[in-house]
């Protein structure tokens, strides 16, 4: 049939004549009349053009099942999205919502909205018999930042987080009484509790932090879902060495006021880099059938989501301190230039070590620890007379017998009887190397001996004490000094000691459980010194033959520490 090409009024509406339409002009029309009904769109008479609804299908009887998208949230514990648990202000405290920070306690110490429903930067701070599994806590003094002299045992239980494998103890304030002969269970004094170190934290059997040690720090492998306890035992009665005298003056006093602010810092464990992440599958329901997807397990998350901060803050295994600083100083714990280092200690301090490190140079401002009289000076290595005492007081004999005895200086505890004949001694019996463990008067065939003061050195991989020499190829440090044991009066020769290795950065610092000193005196234990003339109030000491500290005392050490890097 032909095509109807319009010529009436009546196919335009029927007021005018399509004067401008021509037969070209009436072709075009028609084509663009097919293309509106290809989108179903129809044209009337009066050039109106409407849009034909879509058709809508009825509501089904059944309504199809809700479609619920897989998790995309990684495992709680691992989340650091998650509230009071990522840190802000550089570990001061962590992010959380105003209401919980209030309510729990908090002081509000800033701005941090990184969470979800998270608002402000919160300080949780525990009071006595408290207990916290928060991220980042402070255990302080009841009258902190006053000083306090109330009798009372003030307590701390954390609660290990199940990602959590060392927790972190930041002394910024620790102010008590300095040990006694030694011993901090005599004085006022903080008890660490760690169920993972059952035998002692700082070294066998010694777990307790007395005298001045603000800015020093603790750390401490834990176990997750296990506990730490802090726990601080007080009288006010001792006295506390440089205690404050005007608020923020100091000065030699002799106050016994104490305090301490302790920051307890959880740091969760690093993923095994490289390892696949674990996954499950869970079934998700998609339009009344089931649909397989694999969810990331929490390996994987715990990689991804790790605070930088918790990273960069953790140690390596088996150090109980550690400075990620090239450079700083290195004290023993209650160091005051004056108070006695504590007996029983056995840790590692650690120095992050960079890629391009090549050794490590160490100066002493102050170092003493007790070391026999052959070694006192710092300067030998090796001890021709077993340490008991000086060749002026041995007799012929004796002499014969103790030139036996030679000893690697620091490190052994050697028994004379009366006539120098050397005494076996066994070795401690938890299989420490070493060190041995006996009482300051040794009984043999029924004669009372003497024993050295046992095993008290910094261990440090030297080979030089700084000095140089000329070579082929100009100068160069002397090699003179290739030992590992330091104790006595000095570090080594001289103050300074240098060490090159590729190896890990690591001091390791052990002094004996038994006392070297003298303690006695009426009304309760009191320190002297060797050197005290007799007679000595209340009953007299065992017989000691020689001084093993030098007279201002083994006081410990405060040592400089530089990371030599690039080409040594």
């Amino acid at each position: 049939m032909a095509d109807h090409v319009p010529s009436s009024t009546e196919d335009y509406g029927g007021d005018r004549e399509p004067r401008l339409f021509s037969a070209f002009g009436a072709a075009a029309m028609k084509n663009a009349l097919a293309v509106l009904k290809v989108f179903d769109i129809s044209f009337n008479k009066y050039a109106y053009v409407e849009k034909v609804p879509a058709y809508k299908a009825p509501p089904a009887t059944t309504p199809r099942p809700p479609v619920y998208p897989p998790p995309t949230m990684p495992p709680k514990g691992c989340n650091c999205t998650q509230s009071n648990y990522e840190p802000c202000r550089g570990g001061e405290g962590v992010c959380s919502s105003s209401a919980q920070c209030q309510g729990m306690g908090g002081e509000q110490v800033g701005k941090c909205a990184n969470c979800l429903g998270c608002s402000v930067c919160c300080k949780y701070v525990a009071g006595c018999q408290g207990m916290t599994d928060m991220m980042i806590s402070y255990f302080q003094s009841p009258a902190y930042p006053r000083t306090d002299r109330s009798n009372e045992v003030c307590s701390l239980t954390v609660n290990v987080r199940d990602e959590v494998c060392q927790v972190k103890l930041d002394f910024i304030d620790f102010e008590m009484a300095a040990p006694l002969c030694g011993d901090c269970s005599m004085v006022d004094n903080l008890e660490i509790i760690n169920t993972a170190q059952p035998g002692g934290v700082l070294g066998p059997g010694q777990s307790r932090l007395c005298g001045l040690n603000s800015g020093q720090h603790v750390y401490l492998p834990v176990k997750p879902n296990n506990i730490v306890i802090l726990k601080a035992t007080t009288s006010g009665v001792r006295n506390v060495p440089l205690a404050a005298t005007g608020g923020r003056n100091r000065g030699l006093s002799g106050d016994t006021a104490f305090r301490w602010n302790v920051r307890v810092t959880q740091i969760p464990c690093k993923a095994v880099e490289g390892a696949p992440a674990k996954t499950k599958t869970v079934e998700v329901a998609v339009d009344g059938g089931a649909v397989a997807v694999n969810a990331v397990g929490i390996k994987g998350a715990c990689r991804c989501n790790i605070h930088k901060h918790y990273k960069q803050l953790a140690a390596p295994w088996g150090c109980t301190q550690y400075f990620d600083d090239n450079r700083g100083k290195l004290k023993s714990f209650n160091f005051d230039a004056q108070s006695e280092v504590s007996t029983g200690l056995d840790y590692a301090i650690c120095v992050k070590r960079t890629n391009d490190a090549c050794g490590m140079t160490l100066n002493a401002l102050t170092f003493s620890l007790p070391a026999s009289p052959q070694c006192l000076s710092g300067a030998q290595n090796i001890d021709n007379f077993g340490g008991l005492t000086t060749a002026a007081e041995l007799t012929a004999a004796t002499t014969v017998n103790a030139a036996n005895t030679m000893t690697v200086c620091c490190t052994e505890t050697v028994l004379l009887d009366t006539a120098g004949n050397r005494i076996s001694v066994n070795p401690r019996a938890n299989g420490v190397p070493g060190v041995t463990v006996l009482p300051a008067v040794y009984t043999f065939n029924d004669t009372p001996v003497s024993v050295l003061p046992g095993a008290n050195y910094l261990g440090f991989s030297g080979f030089t004490d700084g000095t140089a020499r000329k070579t082929r190829r100009g100068t160069a440090y002397n090699p003179n000094q290739n030992r590992y044991y330091y104790c006595g009066s000095e570090l080594g020769s001289g103050s300074v000691v240098v060490g090159r290795t590729k190896g890990p950065l690591i001091m390791r610092v052990v002094t004996s459980e038994t006392y070297w000193g003298q303690c006695g005196g009426p009304g309760g234990p009191a320190r002297y010194r060797r050197n005290v003339p007799a007679p000595y109030p209340g009953p007299p000491p065992p017989p000691l033959s020689a001084e093993y500290c030098p007279p201002e005392g083994c006081v410990g050490f405060l040592i400089n520490y530089d990371v030599n890097t690039g080409s040594c």
